[in-house]
């Protein structure tokens, strides 16, 4: 028999009134929030390799440690680690920037991120692709690493992909959601939580998400189908990046 896939269920509502008294009835922890999508917001393409910029020129107002760049044998183009606190605990991050999302896979201690065939069918959008560690270092803990990039496709097709691990706490058993959303099974068993919605403008958005143990996958973006959206999960080899019993 295999391992039981850990994976966080997220319960989708129309009404705020049934949202409540589905939280109220959950005696197993899950009175964890809900957020409502918000329909009246465009997605932004540029918004990511700015926000990713920001940070590589000041990181939580902390100081600059290391910077490195990178051999054609290592994949990522430069590196810059960078130390600050929380509270009064110190931590060191560390960020990577690369081309392409798969050119960061030799950095984590783990599974790789199979996203081949993402890169096969989508173009990357320059500035976005990073890798981004945080560490407890009064402990030498990891507490935080996570993957993302930006793609765009035909016809106003664009989307972020984010993959995070946050080490100091499991996702929630349960998650509730103001929500027109569907629940999808990929080809390896993975069970994707779909939002879809038009904006005031008439942007067609969508949000994914899994959550696995103290794992989070996300995808959000404009311009796709449901469908299309379905395709891209079955590709994103999120068994392989899910937590099991």
């Amino acid at each position: 028999m295999g391992a039981a896939l850990r994976q966080t269920q997220v319960h989708f509502f129309r009404d705020e009134e049934e949202l409540l008294a589905a939280m109220e009835e959950d005696k197993s922890g899950g009175l964890n929030g809900y957020y409502i999508v918000p329909g009246d917001q465009d997605f932004d393409p540029d918004s990511l390799a700015k926000e990713n910029e920001n940070a590589w020129n000041d990181y939580a107002g902390g100081t600059i440690t290391e910077e490195r760049q990178g051999a054609e044998a290592d994949g990522w183009t430069d590196m810059r680690a960078w130390a600050f606190t929380k509270g009064e605990v110190p931590y060191q991050a560390e960020l990577y920037r690369a081309e392409r999302l798969s050119d960061l896979n030799g950095l984590r201690d783990g599974p790789s991120w199979d996203v081949s065939w993402l890169e096969e069918h989508y173009d990357t959008r320059p500035g976005t692709c990073v890798y981004q560690t945080e560490t407890d270092m009064e402990t030498g803990k990891l507490t935080y690493e996570s993957f993302i990039g930006g793609f765009e496709g035909e016809d106003g097709v664009s989307f972020n992909v984010e993959c995070s691990w946050f080490y100091q706490y499991e996702m929630e058993k349960d998650r509730y959601e103001l929500a027109d959303g569907v629940h999808y099974v990929t080809a390896d068993g993975v069970t994707v939580a779909i939002t879809t919605w038009t904006t005031a403008s008439g942007q067609q958005r969508f949000d994914a998400s899994v959550y696995s143990g103290h794992m989070a996958w996300y995808m959000q973006g404009a311009g796709l189908e449901l469908e299309e959206i379905q395709t891209l999960a079955d590709h994103m080899g999120l068994a392989a990046l899910c937590e099991y019993a």
